[in-house]
């Protein structure tokens, strides 16, 4: 599925992944913040939930940021919705950058070496900056 694919959630503020076990946490939150938009999941980013960050992004969104700030896992599904949205970046389609992963992202993200085009920042005014 290419990032084209990706619906938004019409005036949702928070979304929820329906077709998850009901122990397993998973909320979006996405918001407006100056000419960026802000997405916020909650809990682990695995199989089951980066469909759900999926539907959150909007469309078309040419500045985006994930606050990382309230993650408590990320797996291998996530670096490729991360990765997906790079290689959109890389040809000028958009603007992404990650704010307050947690150490456990961080690894991830440089010993995958997907920091090295993707912005990555300790605070979310930072990344907003």
């Amino acid at each position: 599925m290419s990032l084209g694919d990706s619906i938004s959630v019409p005036g949702d503020e928070l979304a929820r992944a329906e077709d998850r076990p009901d122990d397993t946490p998973g909320i979006v939150r996405r918001h407006k913040q100056g000419s960026w938009l802000v997405i916020e999941p909650e809990g682990e980013l695995d199989i089951t939930t980066v469909p759900l960050l999926r539907r959150s992004l909007k469309r078309h969104a040419a500045r985006v940021v994930f606050d990382l700030g309230r993650v408590t896992f990320v797996d291998a599904s996530f670096l490729d919705f991360l990765a997906q949205i790079v290689n959109h970046q890389a040809h000028g389609h958009c603007t992404v950058r990650v704010a307050r992963p947690s150490p456990q992202a961080r690894r991830l993200l440089e010993f995958t070496a997907l920091n090295l085009p993707l912005e990555v920042y300790g605070s979310l005014d930072e990344a907003l900056a």
